[in-house]
């Protein structure tokens, strides 16, 4: 899964005969991160492993625009 793209919500069976219903991926990852107090992080470190380039320099624009940079 590329780091720039939303995350896919997955269509989980529950049982036989029933339609199955979608997990929001990425709305499961942003409830986590944000109850989990990760929005509360210093990200200001180098990452291990590194990103790309290009995705080093998306990333940095991230932070700006929620503020925390």
């Amino acid at each position: 899964m590329p780091l720039r793209q939303r995350l896919p919500a997955l269509p989980i069976p529950l049982r036989p005969n029933e339609s199955p219903v979608n997990l929001d991926l990425q709305a499961l990852v942003d409830q986590a991160y944000s109850t989990g107090r990760f929005d509360r992080l210093d990200y200001n470190s180098e990452l291990d492993p590194p990103l790309s380039v290009g995705d080093s320099r998306w990333a940095e624009t991230l932070p700006k625009g929620a503020g925390k940079r």
